[in-house]
This record gives structure tokens, C-alpha cells and sequence, in this order.
């Protein structure tokens, strides 16, 4: 599955969760289903009521897509980077640990091998740790 379409998903459903609720509150104020179970029937909607309940939820709404529309791009983000131990380099893949070459020959079809760069050949040289 594409890690890009995945925080939509999440915000498509909260999204109808919360077009559950606005469409629960409208039938509720057209039928009132309350007051004709409760014996206390009246014939007229509360428009002003509804109005009222809807704009809180549209604000609510949009503060909570908002936020998880932010936390769900930056859990995707961090789960795209590589865990490497910083002691012994093994590489963290499918819940085990293990080495970069293997980590490398099992998902790249790549061989390695081992060299150094300028830096730490330099150091070498110079007899530095």
C-alpha cells in the first residue's frame, strides 16, 4: 500500500464519522425522535437549534482533521526513515535486526563490500581513533 494514501484514509473517516453526527442532529430535529418516545411530541423543528449544533460540530470537525491531518503526515514521514543501531550498524527490518549487508542482498538484489572513505582514511593515516 502506497504510505502516501494512508493519512487520507484516516481523514476520510473521520470525515464521515463527523457527517454521521450532522446528519443524526438534522434527523433528529425533523423527526424528533426524542419527544415521540418520550411522549412530549411537538410538531414544529428547531432550525436556529440545528444551525447552532452543526456549526459547532463543522468547528470541531476541522480542528480535529487539522490535527490529525499533521500527526498522520509526521508518523508516515518517520516511518520512512531506516533504524540503524549505533553501536554494531545492524539494520532494524520485518521486527529483527540485521546486518547492513544482509539488509542490503535481501531487498536490493545488491552486493557489497567495504571500504573508507576520504575522511576516515585520512584519520587512519594520521594513526587518529
Amino acid at each position: 500500500m502506497d504510505s502516501r494514501r494512508r493519512p487520507h484514509r484516516i481523514l476520510v473517516y473521520e470525515a464521515i464519522g463527523f457527517l454521521a453526527i450532522l446528519v443524526l442532529i438534522w434527523i433528529d430535529e425533523f423527526f424528533e425522535f426524542p419527544e415521540r418516545f418520550l411522549k412530549a411530541y411537538t410538531s414544529h423543528p428547531e432550525l436556529a437549534e440545528g444551525a447552532v449544533e452543526t456549526f459547532a460540530i463543522l468547528a470541531i470537525a476541522a480542528t480535529i482533521l487539522l490535527m490529525t491531518r499533521r500527526l498522520a503526515a509526521r508518523l508516515f514521514h518517520l516511518e520512512r526513515f531506516l533504524r540503524v543501531c549505533a553501536w554494531c550498524r545492524k539494520i532494524h527490518h520485518e521486527g529483527g535486526w540485521v546486518s547492513l549487508e544482509d539488509y542490503f542482498s535481501s531487498g536490493f538484489d545488491t552486493k557489497t563490500t567495504h571500504g573508507m572513505c576520504p575522511e576516515c582514511f585520512g584519520k587512519a593515516k594520521n594513526g587518529l581513533p
